[in-house]
Parts: C-alpha cells; structure tokens; sequence
C-alpha cells in the first residue's frame, strides 16, 4: 500500500508516446462507438433524405437547429452526473448501492427535461414564423418538431439507461441496442420516407416518425435490461430496484448541479448552432439546404470528436486520480491526447481534399445537391477543425476542474460570432460564405485561446502535484478517474530499466 504521508514524486522516465496512445485507443474505442451510434440516427434521416429532395433536407435541418439544440442541452443535463455511479461502483461495499440511486435520479431528470422538451416543441412552428423563416418550410418544419419533442422523453431515457449500462461494466449491451435500433431506422426510413406498402412518400415527416418508434423501442430495451439486471446476478448490490423517495432525490443534487453546469456550456454553443440556420433561412430555402447538406458531410468528424473529447477528459481525471504515480503529467498527457483529434483533422482534410465527389456523392446522392456544397467544403473543414479543437481542450479543461474560464471563452465567442456572421453574410454580400467564414473564423480563435488556458493550468496542476501527497489508493480525485478504474483500464506505465521494480511511488 503506497504510504499516505510520503512526499509525491514522478518518476524518471514519462510513458511513452506509443504507451499513451494505446491507453487512449483503449479507452476511447467504445466512446467513440457509442456516441456515433446515439448521433446516427439523425444522420441516416439526413442522408435519406437528401435522397428525397432539397426541400425535405431544407426542412429537416430547420427542425434539427432548434429541437435538435433543445435535445443536445436536455442529453448533457440528464447524463453528465452519471460519472457518479462509477465512482460508486469503484467503491464497493455499501457504495455500490448509490449506483442505482444515481440511475433513479437521471430517469427522473430525463422525465422533467422530456417533459419540457414537449411543451417547447409546441412553440416551434410560431417561433420559426416570428424568425422570418421560409413560409413553404415552417409548416411541415413545425410538424416535425412536434414529432421530436414526442421522441425527446425517450430518447432521454434511453441515454441515461445507456451510460449507467456503461458504468456498471455493460457497455456491449449498449453497443448492441444502438447496432439494432439504427437498423430497425434506416428500415423504417426507407418505408415511411419513401413509401411502399399501401402507405404515401411521407418524406421528412417519415423520417421523424421512424425516428420516434426507434426511441421509443431503445428505451423500453436499455430499462428491461436494467430492471432485470437488479433481480439477481452481480448487478443486483447496485440498488436498481430499491424505492426512489425524497431522501434518494435529495442525494441527486451534486448530480444536478453537475448536469447544470455542463448544460450551461453547451446552452451556449447550441444558440449559435440555432442562429446559423436561421441566417442560412432568411438567405432562402436553398441555402439552409446548403448549409444543412454541408454539416451533414461533416457530421461524421464531429461526433468522433465528441467521443475523443469525452476520453481525454476521463483520461486526464485518471492522471489527476493517479497518473503522476505512474509517470505522467496533466502537460504532457494532455499534448500527447491532442494527437488523435489531430491525426482525424488531417485524415478527413486528405479525404475531402482528393475524394471530395465520391464522398459528396455517397452521403447525398443528388447531382443539384453535390454541384452547391462542394464548393463549399474547404469553409466547412475549417469550421470543425475549429469546432473539433475546441470541443477537446474544453473537455480537459473541466476535467482538470477549470470550469469558468472556458465557459467565459466560449460565450464571448459565440456572443461575437453571430453579429460577425449577419456582418458578413447581408452587409458585405458575403452570404453563406460570410456565415461559414465567421464560424470557422471565431472557432479557430476560440481554440487558440483555449490551448493558451489548457497550457497554463496544466502546468499549475503539475507544480501542485510536486508539492502534494498522494492520495490513498481508495481514493479518486475526480469521478473520472473512479469511472477508468471501474472500468479496469490500465494507465500507461514507464519503461524501467529493472522489470521486477513495481512502479514509481507504489510499494511493492
């Protein structure tokens, strides 16, 4: 057992490049598979419907700024607190329990949030009138949005039943609900959007109505797991099944209050994701189906970012938990886990730069559609260059517990990024190149000033770590690092010149 009062040190040797990165691919390989899984659903109705016509793509990406900001806010607000039940798992005994507390508090927030999802998406189709959006758009736009606003309790439900599976060490399951219920949607999609079977083309109401099914239906799965799971088996000291009263409610607020702050960021980047598309509509319909055509081929890249962002930020919770133990540092761990996002900019700007057609061709299909967007690629790259950057070092930020200041960046960005964009767009004739122009513009500033903050606290934290104690191998610095060593991912340890030498700051 590692002596408690003993001084920190940091070995000699850091882990190695190659080391860190195998941890990393380990870690994040089934992140990764999960959230493209959760985001292909929208995706295959895009690149379906692109299929149909420009007006159904125009309408889809219409309903997609506004409810589709509406559910990104309401996933990361029900499901940010769920580290907590790791933690809990990783502590054993009487704690195991709390896992299932943590489980009855997240379906009670996606059944609030599912709730006023519902109400808001009644407000869809006024709001999009009072915007000045396309009248041939707003009337099927507002249907679909009540569709969606149907989907969004399960669709909750269903994530939040998703990552406590994950927590408890049942990620296969997860991946295999996500495997069905996107088959099961690109059938219904296939059916309802283009008819067949004595029922109409249905188009993009088609879409949102196979969209709603498959929800529903991943949701009733993922609880049926669970639920049964806490009848017997190891599952079952996790308290699935225990009763959910005010004592169980009132031990949900750090869950809250975590879902809270991390629903705020996101509040604020999903305004911008709204304001665009309500630009790119009042340039007409056949640029919103520009726009929405161009983030479709895109989408792709920004959900692996998602899942790299969501690792690296577990993967530097782990280095505050007990990585300095084991040879690595917040600076250098963090530097090294940039190469990833990296290594995926640079593969996708080869792919568009030498494959553009082919991949132009694949996600939508229709010549009208290829021959707009294409020239538009370039713009669209540096957007989720910025965007993909951005999205990685906010992560380690939170993870290393800075939370203000990335916040304060990312709302002062956005806060510019709208004028910027009107700006450009209708006062210098720039129109969607001035949108895409001040989006891809302020993400790459935004990241900058992000690196610079990374940087900074990196360095403080590695200064602290040389001046701190350890903390007992029971404990864990963040929720984080408990839910990597629930998970028995190893971190990555130092080469040594003795093999038979246990690792630095550990006894043997």
């Amino acid at each position: 057992m590692p002596d408690a009062s003993a001084p920190r040190h940091k070995p000699d040797a850091p882990p190695t490049l190659s080391h860190e990165l195998r941890s990393f691919a380990q870690l994040a390989g089934p992140m990764v598979v999960s959230r493209v899984g959760v985001a292909a659903l929208a995706f295959t109705d895009g690149v379906m419907l692109a299929r149909s016509s420009a007006e159904a793509l125009a309408v889809h990406g219409l309903s997609e700024s506004l409810m589709g900001r509406v559910l990104e806010v309401s996933m990361v607000a029900a499901t940010a607190g769920l580290a907590l039940a790791a933690q809990a798992r990783a502590g054993g005994g009487a704690q195991a329990a709390r896992v299932g507390t943590v489980w009855h508090n997240g379906l009670a927030l996606a059944s609030g949030l599912g709730l006023a999802a519902l109400l808001f998406s009644a407000l869809g189709g006024p709001l999009l009138r009072a915007l000045g959006q396309p009248p041939e758009l707003v009337s099927q736009a507002a249907l679909v949005i009540g569709l969606i606003g149907l989907s969004a309790w399960p669709a909750l439900l269903g994530l939040v039943s998703g990552g406590l599976l994950e927590s408890i060490g049942r990620a296969r399951t997860v991946v295999l609900a996500v495997v069905l219920a996107n088959t099961a949607n690109i059938a219904l999609n296939q059916w309802l959007i283009f008819g067949g079977m004595g029922v109409p083309a249905l188009g993009v109401v088609g879409a949102a109505t196979s969209t709603l099914v498959v929800r529903v239906l991943m949701a009733a799965g993922l609880l049926a797991v669970l639920w049964q799971a806490g009848r017997h088996g190891p599952a079952a000291v996790y308290g699935l099944r225990q009763r959910f009263g005010r004592a169980a409610w009132q031990a949900g607020a750090e869950q809250r209050r975590r879902g809270a702050a991390a629903a705020a960021t996101v509040g604020v980047l999903a305004l911008v994701s709204f304001g665009l598309p309500v630009m790119a509509g009042w340039l007409g319909a056949q640029a919103l189906a520009q726009m929405t055509a161009l983030f479709l081929c895109l989408a792709p890249v920004m959900v692996v970012a998602w899942g790299l962002a969501d690792a690296a930020a577990v993967r530097i919770a782990a280095v505050a938990g007990s990585g300095p133990l084991a040879g690595a540092d917040f600076h250098t761990t963090g530097w090294r886990l940039m190469a990833p996002p990296l290594a995926l900019l640079a593969l996708s700007g080869l792919v568009l730069a030498t494959a553009s057609e082919a991949v132009l061709r694949v996600v939508l299909g229709r010549p009208d559609l290829i021959a707009d967007v294409q020239p538009l690629l370039a713009l669209g790259w540096l957007v989720a260059a910025g965007d993909t950057l951005s999205i990685v070092l906010g992560a380690m930020l939170r993870s290393l517990g800075v939370l203000r200041a990335p916040f304060v960046a990312q709302a002062l960005g956005s806060l510019a990024l709208l004028p910027l964009a009107a700006l450009l767009a209708f006062g210098a004739g720039w129109h969607l190149h001035g949108l895409l122009v001040a989006h891809g513009g302020i993400a790459l500033l935004r990241s900058v000033v992000l690196a610079v903050m990374f940087n900074r606290a990196a360095r403080a934290h590695d200064r602290g770590c040389d001046r701190s104690s350890p903390q007992a191998s029971s404990t864990f610095a963040t929720p984080a690092a408990a839910a990597l060593h629930a998970a028995a991912i190893p971190l990555p340890q130092p080469p040594s010149a003795n093999p038979a030498a246990p690792p630095a700051g550990r006894s043997p």
